[in-house]
């Protein structure tokens, strides 16, 4: 086996540049020096290089040659659980960091709604607030021309109760609004692969500019993998 992969490393590589890296030859597949995400599938680190929120670079050896072994034992049947298992994890934190953000913003964007709820609410008091006082306004013109100056003061007692309760609730309604950015919050969601907010306002163009995002694709690219290799293990019976 040693020497049918050495004569496909002997391809890939060149057989100088194969003897002028002798120590390599010596680091072993399993050896903790190795990039085993690398080797198995591809390293989370090296899809953030050159991002704003790039990730620590990874300090591991990543060589073709390991990722060539690697492949040829899987045709062989040989179990590589340690390593799958070590790749697994490793797309794990990424997997669980964002689904942490998706959280959190989901539960920001339930903490709007409910102040949406609550402007709803406000608003349907101010319209029977509305409609009490205008039917009151009519009772007091009633009971005038019927000469009942009594009820109609005391009926207009309640009416300016119920004009200082509409003012109250009015100035509330303001207030909400304000602090919840009515026009703005509610129209947002939560992108599923990759946690950041979407517009519903949003034009085609940018929603499109989102999707073929680098950090989108990287967190569809890292799901896909991490799908890809549970799977694997569940299969083998490995997990």
């Amino acid at each position: 086996m040693a020497a049918e992969q050495r004569k496909l490393l002997e391809q890939l590589m060149g057989t100088e540049a194969l003897e002028s890296i002798p120590t390599r030859q010596k680091i072993d597949l399993y050896d903790p020096k190795v990039c085993h995400s690398f080797t198995v599938g591809l390293c989370p680190h090296d899809l953030f290089v050159g991002m704003r929120f790039e990730k620590a670079s990874c300090n591991k050896l990543h060589l073709e040659q390991h990722r060539m072994e690697y492949e040829l034992l899987v045709e062989q049947g040989r179990n590589l659980t340690p390593l799958e298992k070590e790749y697994e994890r490793e797309l794990a934190k990424y997997v669980v960091e964002c689904d942490r953000r998706i959280e959190e913003g989901q539960l920001k964007l339930e903490a709007t709604h409910d102040e949406v709820n609550q402007i709803r609410e406000l608003t349907e008091k101010l319209e029977a607030l509305d409609g009490s006082i205008a039917m009151s306004v009519e009772e007091i013109k009633l009971l005038g021309e019927l000469g009942e100056i009594s009820r109609a003061l005391a009926e207009m007692q309640q009416l300016d109760s119920k004009r200082a309760e509409r003012a109250l609730r009015e100035r509330e309604l303001a207030k909400m609004m304000t602090v919840a950015g009515f026009s703005g919050h509610q129209k947002l969601q939560v992108c599923p692969p990759c946690g950041a907010y979407l517009s519903r306002l949003d034009t085609d163009r940018r929603l499109a500019d989102h999707f073929l995002g680098k950090m989108h694709l990287n967190y569809v690219t890292i799901r896909k993998e991490y799908a890809r290799i549970k799977q694997k293990l569940r299969e083998t019976g490995r997990r």
